[in-house]
């Protein structure tokens, strides 16, 4: 976390902690989209 905390320009682990839900969800919604599209291509194959 602390790389990602200089990278940032964060200089408290806090406020990197604060923001980091903020890249779980968008990784959940990209998850849900590649799975709805894998899904449409396999029912459009059939």
């Amino acid at each position: 976390m602390s790389r990602s905390a200089q990278l940032l320009g964060h200089t408290q682990a806090q406020t990197t902690l604060r923001y980091a839900h903020l890249h779980d969800a968008a990784q959940r919604r990209a998850s849900a989209r590649f799975d709805r599209f894998v899904s449409h291509t396999e029912q459009a194959a059939e």
